[in-house]
């Protein structure tokens, strides 16, 4: 027995009103450029899971933005995402970050500033400390995700 296919825009447009799909226009050779765009902020918003100083869900939510111009099929692909789609959709929508999120990259960054301060010259240890404060302070002023209850039948 084969399963019915899964319509995921239906999907998307039910989990997330308010966060609209958009749609690729313009010529071919812009959308493409849009694409490449899009795929360029996945890489750099992966690399940024492991690297501290690089911003994951910006990146992301970057990434939908040029999807939606270039390729409505990648950008529904990574709105309906397991991992990412929730944290794409609830940035678009009210620009919250869930608290694990914020307490886990807070956490990295001052793990990745005391290596830091230990290897690099006193002279310019400071200068990761200063941007990871202030990417902290960036990420503690947005609002916090609120825990999402999910009933399941």
């Amino acid at each position: 027995m084969n399963a019915a296919p899964v319509n995921t825009m239906s999907r998307i447009t039910n989990i997330a009103p308010g966060a609209p799909v958009g749609s690729s226009t313009g010529s071919p050779s812009l959308r493409g450029v849009w694409l490449a765009a899009g795929v360029f902020c996945m890489l750099i918003g992966t690399i940024g899971i492991v690297l501290p100083l690089v911003p994951t869900v910006d990146c992301y939510g970057l990434a939908a933005i040029c999807f939606a111009r270039g390729s409505r099929r990648w950008e529904v692909w990574l709105l309906a995402h397991p991992r990412i789609g929730p944290l794409v959709r609830d940035w678009r929508a009210s620009r919250a970050v869930p608290l694990r999120a914020k307490w886990l990259a807070t956490l990295s960054m001052s793990l990745s500033c005391a290596w830091a301060f230990h290897a690099l010259e006193p002279a310019v240890a400071w200068i990761p400390a200063a941007c990871c404060a202030l990417v902290a302070l960036y990420l503690w002023t947005r609002p916090t995700r609120p825990v999402s209850i999910r009933l399941e039948a």
